[in-house]
C-alpha cells in the first residue's frame, strides 16, 4: 500500500501539456518527438543499430508473453463516472519512504548505452527533472555514483541482479546506500538470460564488448578478483562478469542473509504467482514487482495485468505492489491502479525517446505519460490515484466469460443430472409406456441422443470461448460416448460406451471449476461456483433418494454407485475452491487433488 496516497506534494496538473503543445501550434510549431508510443518505436528503429533496436525491442521465443503483455490490457475498459469535481487533482504518491509526483517509476533498464552515449545518466537527470524515482539497473552503462551525481537529490532505487559471490552482493548494496539510493530491487526472473532469437540471430550481446558493465568494473570486490584492471585486461574482466552474472541457485532463504546486508526497504521484481507473492511476504520483504521482465525472459508466459489482482490478493492490501511490464499510456496506468497496483514501472517508451533525443527525448516521453494518465483519471470522474479502485472497469470480454460460464455449467451439470434422471425418470417413463425392452430402449436412445447433443454444443463453447482444452475434450468426449449409448448395437458395446463417460467425466467435473476460477475474478467466483454445487446437489443427493426404482432395472444399476462418491467428491473440490476455505485454497492452489480423485471415482462408478 502506499504512504500517505494524495498528500504531501503540490497539486501539478500534468494534462496542461496538451494545452502547451496545442498553444506552440498557434505558431506553427509541432512536437519534434512523436506524442504516441508506437509512433516512438518506429521513429527509433530508423536511428538504432538493428542490434540495439532487436536488445530492446526484442523479447524471448516467439515474443508471445510481449503480445500477452498488451493484450491484457485490451481485455479491460475503464468506465467513466460523471458529474464529479475534478477540476482539482493530486496524482502524488509515497512508496517505502519515497516520495513522488505521480505513481510511476522509470523502471530499471540495463545497458542503456546502445541507444545513447549518456544513457543512465542522462535517464537520471530527466527523472529528476520531473520528481519520478528512476530505478537503476546492475547492467547500467555508468556507475551508481556517476548516477547518483547526475540525479542530485532526486530520489533513486538500485535495481540489483544478484551476482554469484555474495561479497560482490554485498558490495553493490553497500555502494547503493553510500550513494543515497533509497531501496534495493531483487530481480528474481533473470538468473540467466532468456532465449531471445533477436538477439541470438545477430549474435548481439552488448556486456561481451564492455557496455553494461560500468558496476562492475567499478566494483572493489570485483576488479580485486583480477590480475589485472578492466581497463589493462578487458577480456579477463569480461570472462569473470560472465562468470559472476549468471546465478541459478538463489532461493529464498537467501533473503535473510540480505536482509542482514542492508537496512533499506527490499522489493521482490518478477512476482507472477500467488504462492510467491504469500512466500514474498512471509520473508518479511517490503515490497513486490508485478513483472514478467517486459516478455524478454519465457515464452508464453502469464501477462502480468492478468497476474497482478491475484498477487494484491495474496499480499493484503498494506504490502506495497508495483506493477510493470507492459505499460505503454497513461490509461495503461490507470488500468494497473485499478487492478491493484500502488505504482508503475515505465520500461521501453523512455528507451524510445532516450534513442531520439537523450534526456530531452526522456522527459517529453514522462510529460506525455503524465498528462494523459492526468486527463484520464479527471476524465473518468476521479481526483487521486487512491479514489482508483476495480469498480472503474469493466471486463471487455465479460460476455465470452458469460459463455464460458454457460458452458461450464452446461456441461458438468448435465453429466451429474445424467444419474438423477436415470435413477427417476427413465423408470417413470418406461412404466408409461407399458415397460419392456423395446420402451426401455426407445426411452434410453432418446434421451441420450438429446443429452449427447447438448454436451457437444457445451463442448463447443467451452473450446471456442473459454480456450480450455481440458474441460472442452472432457465435455465432448462425454457427448460422444452418450451418442454411442444410444445407437449402442450390444451390450458390450454400451458397458464400453458407459465406461468411456465415466473417463470423460473424470476429465470434465474438474476442469469445469478451473475453468470458472480462472475466468472469474476472486470476487466474482461464488455464484459460479454456487451454480456449479446445486447441480452436483441434485445428482448427489436428490438423485439417490428419489431413485429407489433404479434397482428395477438391473442394465442401469451399477449407475447408483456413482451417487454417493459424486457427491463427496464435489464437497472436496468446493472446499478446496473457495477462497479461504483450506489452507490449500489460501495457499493458492486452484484444484485440489484428493478432491479431483474422489470426484473422478464417482464419475467412474459405472464402469
Amino acid at each position: 500500500m502506499a504512504d500517505n496516497e494524495g498528500q504531501g506534494s503540490a497539486e501539478q496538473l500534468f494534462a496542461n501539456f496538451q494545452y502547451e503543445i496545442y498553444g506552440r501550434g498557434l505558431g506553427g510549431e509541432t512536437p519534434a518527438l512523436p506524442v504516441a508510443t508506437r509512433e516512438l518505436e518506429e521513429r527509433a528503429r530508423d536511428v538504432l543499430s538493428t542490434g540495439a533496436f532487436g536488445y530492446v525491442a526484442g523479447g524471448a521465443g516467439s515474443e508471445r508473453t510481449m503480445r500477452s503483455n498488451l493484450e491484457a490490457f485490451e481485455r479491460w475498459e475503464i468506465v467513466p463516472r460523471m458529474l464529479r469535481d475534478v477540476s482539482s487533482r493530486d496524482l502524488s504518491t509515497s512508496l517505502l519512504g519515497t516520495k513522488m509526483p505521480a505513481p510511476v517509476l522509470l523502471a530499471p533498464v540495463g545497458v542503456q548505452s546502445i541507444v545513447h552515449p549518456e544513457g543512465e545518466l542522462a535517464v537520471g537527470r530527466a527523472a529528476a527533472a520531473h520528481g519520478l524515482p528512476a530505478i537503476l539497473s546492475t547492467a547500467a552503462s555508468h556507475s551508481m555514483e556517476d548516477v547518483a551525481e547526475a540525479m542530485g537529490d532526486a530520489s533513486r532505487w538500485y535495481q540489483l541482479y544478484w551476482p554469484k559471490e555474495r561479497a560482490l552482493a554485498a558490495s553493490f548494496v553497500r555502494r547503493a546506500g553510500e550513494a543515497g539510493y533509497e531501496a534495493i530491487v531483487v530481480t528474481l526472473d533473470t538468473w540467466m538470460l532468456g532465449w531471445r532469437p533477436r538477439d541470438l540471430q545477430g549474435a548481439y550481446l552488448p556486456f561481451l564488448k564492455g557496455e553494461g558493465v560500468a558496476n562492475y568494473f567499478t566494483d572493489p570486490v570485483f576488479c580485486a578478483a583480477l590480475e589485472r584492471s578492466p581497463q589493462d585486461d578487458p577480456g579477463a574482466a569480461i570472462g569473470h562478469w560472465a562468470y559472476q552474472f549468471s546465478n541459478p541457485a538463489i532461493t529464498w532463504g537467501d533473503l535473510e542473509w540480505l536482509r542482514e546486508e542492508t537496512d533499506l526497504p527490499i522489493v521482490l521484481k518478477g512476482i507472477l504467482h500467488e504462492e510467491d507473492a504469500q512466500r514474498a511476504v512471509d520473508a518479511g520483504v517490503d515490497g513486490v514487482i508485478v513483472s514478467n521482465h517486459g516478455g524478454r525472459q519465457v515464452d508464453g508466459a502469464i501477462g502480468a495485468l492478468d497476474a497482478l489482482p491475484g498477487v494484491r490478493a495474496a499480499v493484503g492490501a498494506e504490502l506495497p505492489v508495483l506493477f510493470d511490464s507492459g505499460i505503454r499510456t497513461g490509461a495503461d496506468i490507470f488500468k494497473a491502479l485499478a487492478l491493484g497496483a500502488d505504482a508503475v514501472c515505465l520500461g521501453r517508451p523512455f528507451v524510445w525517446g532516450l534513442a531520439l533525443g537523450g534526456q530531452s527525448g526522456v522527459e517529453h516521453v514522462i510529460r506525455c505519460l503524465l498528462a494523459e494518465l492526468d486527463l484520464t483519471l479527471a476524465l473518468s470522474g476521479y481526483t487521486t490515484i487512491s479514489q482508483v479502485g476495480r469498480s472503474a472497469l469493466n471486463r471487455s470480454d465479460a460476455s465470452v466469460k458469460r459463455l464460458t460460464l454457460v458452458a461450464c455449467i452446461l456441461g458438468s451439470g448435465i453429466v451429474m443430472l445424467d444419474g438423477t434422471v436415470v435413477n427417476v425418470a427413465l423408470p417413470t417413463i418406461q412404466r408409461a409406456l407399458g415397460g419392456g425392452l423395446a420402451a426401455q430402449q426407445w426411452v434410453v436412445n432418446g434421451y441420450l441422443l438429446t443429452l449427447g447433443s447438448l454436451i457437444l454444443i457445451g463442448g463447443s463453447l467451452g473450446d471456442l470461448f473459454g480456450e480450455r482444452n481440458v474441460f472442452a475434450l472432457g465435455v465432448s468426449g462425454f457427448g460422444a460416448a452418450s451418442l454411442l449409448c444410444a445407437l449402442a448395437p450390444s451390450i458390450g458395446v454400451l458397458v464400453a460406451a458407459r465406461a468411456l463417460q465415466g473417463v470423460a467425466g473424470a476429465l470434465l467435473v474438474p476442469s469445469s471449476l478451473a475453468v470458472i476460477v480462472n475466468t472469474f475474478p476472486a470476487q466474482e467466483r461464488g455464484p459460479a461456483i454456487g451454480s456449479w454445487t446445486a447441480w452436483g446437489a441434485i445428482a448427489g443427493v436428490l438423485g439417490p433418494l428419489a431413485g429407489g426404482e433404479l434397482l428395477a432395472i438391473s442394465s442401469w444399476r451399477v449407475v447408483f454407485l456413482v451417487n454417493v462418491p459424486l457427491a463427496a467428491g464435489c464437497v472436496a473440490l468446493i472446499l478446496t475452491v473457495i477462497p479461504g476455505g483450506t489452507a490449500r485454497a489460501r495457499a493458492g492452489r486452484r484444484i485440489d487433488l484428493p478432491g479431483a480423485v474422489l470426484c473422478a471415482a464417482g464419475l467412474a462408478g459405472p464402469v
